[in-house]
């Protein structure tokens, strides 16, 4: 629980400082081998609003072969039934790099967040294509991206000077996409593991967001934030549930269920754009 309420704390301040991102990206139906990703949104009523003017999406490409690594299988970063985050736990010695791989889709968001008690180690991220990108020299232990292609890509963990234990999470947002002529989706949900779910939408400066989640504010709270800005406009912690913004630039919104102390909590949550 205190790695938890750490990690969350350490997400939090460095959002604004840390990460790599792109705007108006092609928008594409999500396909990821990451274990139960897309079962929270089972039952989703749409995907991606008219009223957002989004870019046209582009034909789906086949994943490429990847490139052999030398992280085994026995490293994959496992997601519990309806989770959008992994995480894994582990020490690191001095100079020893410790790798791990989770699928992902082109298009799809990914959030990744290192903890060491010390901050004495940093993290890389590579493409199964060799394409890296998260470089170890930019000495980052946050990074954000969209990421470029469907494929594996290995997240590894590198130590600095002494040995550290570390926590590594790693999420991918649920894409939410409207149906045509529509301005609003519906997904029923259950928190897994005490990490909250992850959505994403992408809409345009001076656009309306509505966020409605049901459910007991004790149980789940909403927190939403911007992809490109890393500014927090509402946080869980303040029992919110209902939250509305008129959006100040165009970009992707990150809105994340989050459950309070840790709770497995069955949730409704529906997300407008007007």
């Amino acid at each position: 629980m205190i790695i938890r309420v750490c990690l969350t704390l350490l997400f939090a301040l460095a959002l604004a400082a840390c990460g790599a991102s792109q705007t108006g990206p092609d928008i594409e139906v999500i396909a990821t081998d990451v274990a139960g990703t897309l079962q929270a949104a089972s039952t989703s009523t749409a995907a991606a609003a008219s009223p957002t003017s989004e870019p046209e999406p582009s034909a789906t490409t086949a994943p490429p072969t990847p490139i052999p690594s030398n992280t085994p299988e026995s490293n994959r970063i496992n997601f519990s039934t309806g989770a959008t985050q992994g995480t894994v736990t582990g020490q690191v010695q001095a100079n020893q790099t410790r790798s791990y791989l989770a699928g992902a889709a082109q298009n799809q968001i990914m959030i990744a967040q290192l903890f060491t008690p010390a901050g004495n180690a940093v993290l890389e991220v590579v493409g199964a294509d060799g394409t890296v990108q998260l470089p170890t020299s930019r000495g980052w232990n946050s990074f954000r991206s969209l990421l470029p292609k469907t494929q594996d890509y290995e997240f590894r963990v590198v130590g600095g000077n002494s040995t550290q234990d570390f926590t590594l999470s790693v999420t991918f947002a649920v894409p939410v996409r409207f149906a045509s002529g529509t301005s609003s989706a519906s997904y029923d949900g259950r928190t897994a593991d005490g990490n909250p779910v992850t959505y994403t939408v992408y809409a345009q400066a001076n656009q309306d967001l509505y966020v409605t989640l049901n459910t007991n504010p004790n149980d789940a709270a909403l927190t939403v934030w911007g992809f490109d800005s890393g500014t927090p406009y509402v946080r869980a912690q303040n029992g919110v549930t209902n939250y509305s913004l008129d959006l100040p630039q165009t970009q992707f919104y990150i809105i994340e269920v989050v459950p309070q102390a840790g709770r497995v909590v069955d949730y409704q949550i529906k997300i407008e754009v007007k």
